[in-house]
Order: C-alpha cells, then structure tokens, then sequence
C-alpha cells in the first residue's frame, strides 16, 4: 500500500509595522510597511513547529520590495502565533498522559 506523508513548510504573515528608512531603490527617506512572516514545519497540515522568522520591506514612495535583516528588537514584537506549536503540544500531552497513567 502506498502511503503518502504530506510535509512541508509554510509562511504565514504575522505582523506590519512601519518605520522611516532610507529605500535603496528610489534613494530617498520615506516610510515603509516592514511585514514579518513566520515560517512553520507542518505535518498532513497540522503545524508541528515554528522554524524562524523572516521581514519584508515595502516602500511607499516607489512600491518596491526587498528582504529585510531584522534586528532583536523588531523580533521580539513580534510573535510565532500560538497554533504553530499545535502537534508539539499534543504530543507533550499524550506522552504525560502515558507516563501519569502508568503510574497510577
């Protein structure tokens, strides 16, 4: 019998926050729309962990868009969001469920 694991990795954007930087693109000083992305490893769609955190710069001035570093302070504002912990949570409770049940 064949049997298929669907696995992968999804992005899915969890913040956008703006700031006055410099854009490379039309060299001026404007605002921009920084979205950070959380990506997450997912079994059969059930997320089973967040894997890292990633930013993308969005000028106002000329539209354009570019991967942006992140320093500590804009990644501590923003969080992994709760379900992409999901299948680690339930496979930490059904092993404490076993551990307690034996030991009753």
């Amino acid at each position: 019998m064949l049997f298929l694991l669907i696995k992968g990795t999804r992005t899915v954007p969890i913040g956008v926050e703006e700031q006055f930087m410099f854009c490379s693109n039309c060299r001026s000083h404007s605002v921009h729309d920084i979205m950070v992305s959380s990506r997450y490893f997912h079994v059969y769609n059930i997320p089973v962990m967040p894997l890292d955190k990633h930013a993308t710069v969005f000028c106002h001035t000329c539209g354009s868009q570019r991967g942006f570093e992140m320093d500590k302070d804009i990644k501590s504002r923003f969080k992994h969001p709760w379900n992409t912990y999901l299948l680690a949570a339930i496979v930490v409770i059904f092993i404490a469920l076993v551990v307690l049940s034996k030991l009753w």
